[in-house]
């Protein structure tokens, strides 16, 4: 009668299947299990399967037996133990249910197959995207970045005087028959001499208005001169260093956690608009945003992502920002018609009292009248103008608060989740790898310590009973954690990287 070789064992393993052992070879496999053994004994007839067998030995000396490995026909069973009876002092039955993944283990191929979760070995930055659905909680700023080339800002004047003739040309592409003057903003005495130069030749509706606008978009203008035609705005580069070490002081194991929706970079106009921005979507290390706009009366400027979504510029992620407001200015009504009507006045002046005279001299009362009332109305006139208040032009509305406090300009940060969520989140993914959804091999052996892996209708194929092969492919679509070592089964505290 044939024998078989029975070993009871007491090894990390049990029928839910929550974790299981890899081995290289069914020696290295025979030879960790026979290390865990507790008691061994020849059995002297063939062992069935999912059965029972029964072991003289006392009940509580069996305590710590939980799994048992069996030799049938030359081939090894392994085998969970389910349930032991006692049946007398020195009897003990012991029942079993087949470990279909150690009994089959060199005996079945996984082939490509739809891979849900797994442990991936190559795991740089942003080679897996897919959205986990987990709660990331509130984010926080790591740095806060202001673009101070906005922050300069100059006074521009449009004016047309017509001394020259009809003129023109462009700014920005397009045409204007304005030229356009720039000042600094604390050269207010050199705009006002300028205003005041119009108003003393009579010239004074020739400043159609008076815009702000950042420098850096005049390039090399100074102040106090005019911008020539066709003057090519500036273009200015905003760089944003990120910080792929931590979240708000946690140090992740897996990379996954440095990129969209656990880190991201904001941009911000502090106007209520915003964006938010991949940080795996840049190309290389550098986040870098372009940043121009236009030389006109209320311009607008926009931040432009670079090397972004493999563009060198993505406008289709511009952020615009203006708001550089209209000035007012001071327009003395009284001097600028004074100046414009000088010669008219003088003549007219001149008349009435020479009419005066000869009415005085021909004693013609209306010719006294006329002249009287003459230079009279002239006074008259000249008086009635100089009650007049100054007048305002221009825009008068504030629309200028950001400029005041100097906030009128992009900012920029990496925001991140908070210390416990990234905790959290990363633990998650020691313990269950990424999300991956794709059809392929799944990965059993890359990690040092442990792979999870999670399929949905696995592809297995082995010359083995149908039922342990459905059983076995239930396993895979659960989710299983594989160990490569036995002595390690459980321990999260390792390395897995």
């Amino acid at each position: 009668m044939a024998t078989s070789t029975v070993h009871l064992i007491n090894v990390p393993l049990d029928p839910n299947y929550k974790n299981e052992i890899t081995f290289g070879t069914e020696g290295a496999q025979s030879a960790y299990f026979i290390s865990c053994k507790t008691h061994s004994f020849l059995e002297e007839s063939y062992i069935r399967k999912g059965h029972q067998m029964n072991v003289l030995m006392y009940l509580e000396d069996l305590w710590n037996v939980n799994y048992l490995m069996f030799q049938n026909e030359g081939k090894w069973f392994y085998a969970f133990v389910t349930d032991m009876k006692w049946i007398n002092n020195s009897n003990t039955e012991i029942t079993f249910e087949i470990d279909v993944y150690q009994t089959w283990l060199f005996n079945t191929t996984i082939m490509k197959s739809f891979v849900i979760r797994e442990h991936v070995n190559d795991d740089t930055i942003g080679n897996y995207l897919l959205d986990e659905g987990l709660e990331t909680g509130e984010y926080i700023p790591k740095s806060i970045l202001k673009n101070d080339d906005l922050l300069e800002i100059y006074n521009v004047v449009a004016y047309s005087d017509g001394l020259e003739g009809v003129f023109g040309g462009s700014y920005s592409n397009v045409f204007s028959g304005m030229r356009y003057r720039a000042y600094k903003r604390d050269n207010d005495t050199g705009l006002l001499a300028f205003i005041n130069s119009k108003v003393t030749i009579g010239k004074a509706d020739s400043i159609a208005f008076i815009f702000t606008i950042p420098k850096f978009l005049l390039g090399t203008v100074v102040s106090g001169s005019d911008i020539p035609y066709d003057t090519i705005p500036a273009f200015a580069l905003q760089s944003l260093v990120i910080d792929r070490t931590n979240l708000d002081g946690y140090y992740p194991k897996n990379r996954k956690m440095f990129t969209s929706p656990y880190t991201m970079v904001y941009a911000s106009n502090n106007k209520g608009g915003s964006a938010v921005y991949k940080l795996e979507d840049f190309d290389g290390s550098t986040v870098m945003f372009g940043i121009g706009g236009e030389i006109g009366s209320c311009p607008t400027v926009v931040c432009i992502p670079m090397n972004y979504k493999k563009q060198d510029f993505f406008w289709e992620e511009a952020l615009s920002l203006s708001g550089f407001p209209l000035c007012s200015w001071n327009n003395d009504i009284y001097a600028n018609w004074l100046a414009q009507n000088k010669t008219g006045l003088a003549i007219s002046t001149g008349a009435s009292i020479v009419s005066l005279v000869a009415g005085a001299v021909t004693a013609n009362p209306i010719a006294i009248g006329g002249g009287v009332m003459g230079a009279l109305s002239q006074m008259s006139s000249v008086y009635t103008h100089s009650l007049q208040p100054d007048q305002a032009k221009g825009s008068t509305a504030s629309g200028g608060v950001n400029v005041a406090f100097g906030v009128n300009t992009f900012i920029f940060s990496q925001m991140e989740i908070k210390y416990e969520y990234a905790e959290r989140i990363d633990n998650f993914f020691e313990m269950y790898g990424y999300k991956i959804n794709n059809l392929k091999v799944p990965n059993t052996t890359g990690r040092p310590y442990w792979n999870f892996v999670q399929t949905m209708d696995i592809n297995i194929k082995g010359a083995i009973p149908q039922q342990d092969m459905q059983k076995l492919k239930s396993i895979y679509d659960k989710g299983i954690t594989l160990w490569h070592n036995g002595a390690n089964v459980g321990n999260y505290d390792l390395v897995n990287h």
